[in-house]
């Protein structure tokens, strides 16, 4: 696994048991790491369009989008 997904993964795992060290159900302790891993993923991949183009989102055409995709993968180590 790509070491940047492992560093998203412990944040995540952090912040599920932070969440029931606060009094959180037990059983929610999937949920809240689930959650937590996408949103971690998601703002990274927010962050690379960023650097790539400085540019929002909804000013990016779909072709570009597939391009983005390739990056995404490439950064997570992804095939």
């Amino acid at each position: 696994m790509n070491e940047r997904i492992q560093e998203l993964a412990r944040q995540a795992d952090a912040y599920a048991w932070q969440q029931i060290d606060e009094g959180a159900d037990y059983d929610k302790q999937p949920q809240f790491f689930a959650g937590k891993f996408a949103e971690l993923i998601v703002n990274e991949c927010i962050e690379l369009i960023k650097k790539e183009e400085n540019m929002p989102p909804e000013a990016i055409s779909p072709k570009e989008w597939h391009q983005y995709a390739v990056v995404f993968k490439e950064h997570f180590g992804m095939k």
